[in-house]
């Protein structure tokens, strides 16, 4: 019995160096076909633009730091030229789902981060919990579409914030904007100043921040 599976295993062993050129040759027929633009699923996917590549990114920081921006008579918040391009460079589509959860502090998420809010809010815990966890993912859905509209970025990094949004958390004018974890986070300058005074670190912060290596 022995002497067979021997046998087998060399036979296998004599194929391997087919195996690996039959990948290779479809490998490479692969990449040829993504860099001349396969059709699938309705969408034309290449890799000369990295658009495989940008949608193994979700959830990378987009920007650092607080940038300025500017909403116009119109409503249309517009992104400072660097963010514009640090967003571009991340995600495939400019789309995004501009919402907020108070009215007062507006959220911009690209499209691709809101589906995953979503698919997570979608899911039911099973546990003693499961009532009122599903009860507060349903709120924070209907606070989110309450105030919630998909947008689009335009050549100029613009996008429109909804009206009843625009009254609420008063855009109009200049705003601060950060990125925080999987959004961008926009608030007039007097609520950003409210933010900045609330968020004041405590000497046990700061010693916590330098055990983190800051």
């Amino acid at each position: 019995m022995q002497y067979y599976i021997w046998i087998l295993c060399g036979k296998f062993l004599q194929h391997i160096p087919k195996i690996e050129k039959v990948a290779e040759s479809l490998a490479q027929a692969l990449d040829k076909s993504l860099l001349a633009g396969a059709e699938c699923c309705g969408r034309k996917w290449s890799i000369s633009d990295q658009s495989v590549l940008k949608w193994a990114k979700t959830g990378k920081t987009v920007f650092r730091g607080v940038q300025n921006g500017n909403v116009d008579d119109k409503g249309r918040l517009k992104l400072p030229a660097s963010v514009k391009r640090a967003f571009k460079d991340q995600y495939t589509h400019m789309d995004v789902f501009v919402t907020s959860l108070d009215g007062k502090v507006v959220k911009v998420f690209p499209v691709r981060e809101w589906e995953t809010v979503e698919d997570t809010l979608s899911r039911k815990s099973t546990g003693p919990e499961q009532g009122i966890d599903g009860t507060v993912k349903n709120k924070i859905l209907f606070q989110a579409n309450r105030f919630g509209a998909e947008e689009s970025l335009d050549g100029q990094g613009r996008f429109l914030v909804p009206a009843a949004l625009r009254e609420s958390a008063s855009m109009k004018g200049a705003v601060k904007i950060q990125w925080q974890t999987n959004h961008i986070l926009v608030m007039n300058e007097a609520m950003y100043n409210e933010a900045a005074d609330a968020n004041l670190l405590s000497d046990s912060d700061m010693l916590h921040a330098a055990n983190l290596g800051l």
